[in-house]
């Protein structure tokens, strides 16, 4: 799947101030947890909300944010697995063998296709 982050590109600069930046990854989802956070004080949620997270493999692609739809990304090894919102989802893609353990990403979206998530309980009411 293709999904995107916001990234402090001066991370490795701890006395800078955060700049974000959106980033393209690449991964694989492993499985889906639906969480519901009760209202709190501490964390600053004045009302309870539910959050749908994904365990991704993220791949570490060559290049780095590169877009598949549009430039020739691959990869050979993955991160260790990392919780993402869902909603950083923007479409799902394919891979293909290459050779020599290095797998081509192929991302046939373009700027056509977007993922959107519906809640069926809402649709019922």
């Amino acid at each position: 799947m293709k999904y995107s982050l916001l990234i402090d590109k001066n991370a490795r600069h701890q006395r800078r101030i955060p700049e974000y930046i959106t980033q393209l990854f690449y991964g694989q989802l492993d499985f889906i947890v639906v969480c519901t956070l009760p209202a709190s004080r501490t964390i600053g949620l004045e009302h309870p909300a539910t959050y749908i997270l994904g365990l991704v493999q993220m791949c570490k692609s060559e290049p780095l944010g590169g877009d598949a739809a549009r430039e020739v990304v691959s990869y050979s090894t993955m991160h260790p697995p990392a919780f993402i919102n869902l909603n950083a989802i923007l479409c799902i893609v394919g891979r293909v063998y290459v050779s020599n353990k290095q797998w081509g990403i192929v991302d046939r979206s373009g700027d056509y296709v977007r993922t959107v998530f519906e809640d069926s309980k809402q649709d019922a009411i």
